[in-house]
């Protein structure tokens, strides 16, 4: 284990394998965390061998100027010692007998095999910003693949607590 397996491609934990198709899609559209600022949507689930992809889209208003200096300064503003910035965005799953994972919990690209569950951002974060308007799609990747669980979303800069939603490939949202 460790590095990439030979024929595979990528490490498994990383994301799914080049050329591999979902074995499982299910649409959901939507919001799932909400305040008067912003939403957070989940759009998509995807089922691959190693793991499965939650797409979710995000989108908030600054009512203090321009959404980016609003992000900026955010990301300047610390909490509590070893917590994020209010600015993150936080997503963590909760599986089926107490296991949980979060995409602040590791390095981007771990080199080894990390414990699972694993679950991170495929690429970065990216927002597009347009004067108050900020909005981000992103795919969230969890190692290895499970049928049903929990998703937490958190953004505090923009008024959105600790939300849980039920996500599951027969059923969607629960």
């Amino acid at each position: 284990m460790g590095e990439s397996f030979a024929g595979r491609g990528q490490a498994r934990w990383l994301g799914p394998q080049a050329g591999e198709t979902a074995s499982a899609v299910r649409a959901i559209n939507e919001v799932v965390a909400y305040s008067e600022q912003a939403s957070v949507s989940v759009i998509e689930l995807r089922k691959f061998s190693d793991g499965c992809i939650v797409q979710v889209e995000a989108t908030a208003t600054s009512s203090a100027g321009p959404a980016g200096e609003a992000l900026r300064a955010g990301m300047a503003t610390s909490g509590v010692v070893g917590d994020p910035p209010p600015a993150v965005l936080r997503f963590s799953v909760e599986l089926d007998g107490g296991a949980t994972a979060s995409t602040l919990d590791h390095v981007i690209a771990p080199a080894a095999e990390p414990e699972p569950p694993y679950f991170s951002a495929l690429g970065g974060p990216g927002f597009d910003i347009e004067g108050s308007r900020l909005s981000t799609r992103q795919e969230l990747w969890l190692w290895p693949a499970h049928d049903e669980f929990g998703l937490v979303v958190e953004w505090p800069l923009f008024e959105i607590s600790s939300t849980r939603i039920s996500l599951s490939f027969d059923q969607g949202i629960r």
